[in-house]
């Protein structure tokens, strides 16, 4: 397979999947036990090389909103997602239910959940998805963030075929 699609700084190696990055990150910001506040993540100055795949969910009545969407994400989708509805895209339409079924488990549960999706057998490429809950101060609306990395080439117009939802392994 190729290489994550992740913005790397110069001359650094890609070591580990990206995803082990930011889970690591999301767990050094916990206070008391509690995951971070929104307001507790500066990923342009603490992890840069993650932002452009980076998005943040807010729970809006009847679903989800994507409220920040990475260059990445907007590349892998093929449209730009911010402030759209999470699940009506049509490209994810075989999706949807599992995809909105992972956000509802991470917004009730408050635990992660690691996704990946594929884009049919005769292409090797898989997207894999890392949702962190966000802990949400009073008078905050609860906020889901996300990543997206991509391994392997693909045109946007694909549909996903398939998701799979699962723990994150420690």
């Amino acid at each position: 397979m190729s290489e994550w699609t992740v913005v790397p700084r110069s001359g650094e190696a890609q070591e580990t999947e990206p995803w082990r990055e930011l889970h690591r990150y999301w767990l050094a910001k916990h206070v008391d036990g509690r995951p971070p506040a929104r307001g507790d993540l500066d990923p342009v100055i603490e992890i840069p090389r993650l932002v452009a795949n980076l998005m943040i969910l807010e729970v809006v009545p009847g679903g989800y909103e994507y409220r920040l969407v990475g260059s990445e994400i907007v590349a892998a989708a093929g449209v730009d997602l911010t402030n759209k509805r999470a699940g009506t895209g049509l490209r994810f339409a075989t999706v949807a239910a599992a995809w909105l079924d992972a956000l509802d488990f991470v917004k009730t549960n408050r635990t992660p959940r690691l996704l990946y999706s594929h884009l049919g057998t005769e292409i090797p490429a898989i997207n894999t998805l890392l949702l962190l809950p966000l802990h949400t101060p009073d008078g905050e609306k609860t906020k889901i963030l996300g990543a997206l990395f991509r391994q392997g080439a693909f045109d946007p117009a694909l549909k996903v075929e398939n998701l799979s939802v699962r723990e994150v392994p420690s």
